[in-house]
C-alpha cells in the first residue's frame, strides 16, 4: 500500500519496513459530525454549548493529556515550517489551545462502562477508544453505536485525517552487514500472504497488513467467518455494571470504508517528535501556574526555531 510505505519514509528515503499498521483517530457520532476532519474551533465550541448539559457528552477522554497527545500536536502543521525551517507560536490561536486545555483535568475520570453507554444512547460526539488495529476494532464501535460512526483525525487548528502508527517492531538491515542478501530474504517473509494472513496474526488484531493482497486478504476471512454473526455481548466492569450490544459481521461497505480512510492517513514527520516534547517539557510550567501563557509561547517557540536553526 504505497501511501503507508510513503509515510514511513524520512527525507523520501524508506529505511526500514513495517508488516502492520493501525490508525489512530477518534469516532465521531453522525448526529453531530457531518465531516471526517473536525477543527479546534468546532470542538470548543461544541464544548461551550454542551458544558452545561448533562444529556451530552462532546468527547470521552477531553482532559489536558488528551488535547496535549492528539489535539495540540495534530496542530503542530499551523505552527510549523519544517522545509522553510521557520515557526509562530506567538499567535492568538495557540495561545487559544493552551488556554483552552488549562481547565480540564490531567485524565478523563469516566468509566469505561459509562462511555460505552453514552455511545450506545447516541450521546457522546467524539469517542476515542485508543487505536482501529484491524476491522473488527472498527466493529465493535458500530456494534455499541447502533451501525453508526465516522472515523476522523483529532481536532486541530484546520481539522486533519486519521493517523498511521506502527506497535509492530521496524524491520531494517543493519548497513555493515556482510549478509544483506540474505537478511533481505528474511524480511521479505513477512510481507508474504501466509504470515501477514496467518490465523494468529488476525485474532491478535496485530494490525492492517501493509500489502494490498494481504489486506484483501484479511478482510475476506473475516467476511466469511462473521457473516453469520448473530449473537449478543456482554461487558461487565469492576463495579457490576454490565453492557449488552449485538455481534455484527464485518461487511463489504465496513472494507471499502476502512480502505477510503486509509487512503487518505498520514503519519506526522518525525521532525515534530522532538517539537512535540518541547510543548510537553514547557506547557506544565503554565499548567501548575508557575508561568503565564505568554511566558510560556515565547519559550516554546525559542526552543523550536533553535532547533530548526540546528537541524
Amino acid at each position: 500500500m504505497e501511501n503507508i510505505l510513503s509515510s514511513f519514509e524520512t527525507e523520501g528515503k524508506l529505511y526500514g519496513l513495517t508488516p502492520f499498521f493501525k490508525i489512530l483517530s477518534v469516532i465521531g457520532n453522525p448526529d453531530y459530525i457531518q465531516s471526517e476532519q473536525v477543527t479546534f474551533t468546532q470542538l470548543k465550541e461544541m464544548y461551550e454549548e454542551n458544558k452545561d448539559n448533562d444529556d451530552i457528552t462532546v468527547c470521552n477522554a477531553l482532559s489536558k493529556s488528551f488535547l496535549l497527545d492528539h489535539c495540540i500536536t495534530s496542530s503542530i502543521d499551523s505552527f510549523v515550517d519544517i522545509e522553510n525551517k521557520s515557526c509562530d507560536f506567538m499567535n492568538s490561536e495557540f495561545q487559544e489551545l493552551l488556554e483552552f486545555s488549562i481547565q480540564f483535568e490531567m485524565f478523563s475520570d469516566l468509566s469505561t462502562i459509562e462511555n460505552m453507554v453514552r455511545v450506545q444512547e447516541g450521546t457522546m460526539i467524539l469517542y476515542y477508544s485508543g487505536v482501529i488495529g484491524s476491522f473488527l476494532d472498527y466493529i465493535n464501535y458500530r456494534e455499541l453505536s447502533g451501525n453508526s460512526g465516522l472515523l476522523i483525525g483529532f481536532p486541530s487548528i484546520d481539522g486533519c485525517s486519521p493517523e498511521i502508527i506502527t506497535n509492530f517492531p521496524f524491520l531494517c538491515i543493519n548497513s555493515k552487514s556482510e549478509y544483506k542478501d540474505v537478511v533481505w530474504q528474511f524480511l521479505c517473509t513477512f510481507l508474504e500472504d501466509s504470515y501477514l494472513i496467518h490465523d494468529d496474526n488476525v485474532s491478535t488484531r496485530k494490525g492492517f497488513p501493509v500489502t494490498q493482497r494481504g489486506f484483501e486478504g484479511v478482510a475476506g476471512k473475516l467476511i466469511d467467518t462473521t457473516k453469520n454473526a448473530s449473537r449478543e455481548e456482554s461487558i461487565t466492569d469492576i463495579t457490576g455494571a454490565t453492557l449488552t450490544f449485538p455481534n455484527l459481521p464485518v461487511t463489504q461497505e465496513d472494507v471499502d470504508y476502512i480502505k477510503e480512510i486509509i487512503s487518505s492517513a498520514k503519519r506526522p514527520s518525525a521532525y515534530y517528535r522532538e517539537i512535540e516534547t518541547i510543548i510537553t517539557e514547557e506547557i506544565e510550567s503554565y499548567w501548575n501556574g508557575s508561568k503565564t501563557v505568554q511566558d510560556v509561547m515565547v519559550i516554546i517557540q525559542n526552543r523550536t526555531q533553535l532547533y530548526l536553526n540546528e537541524r
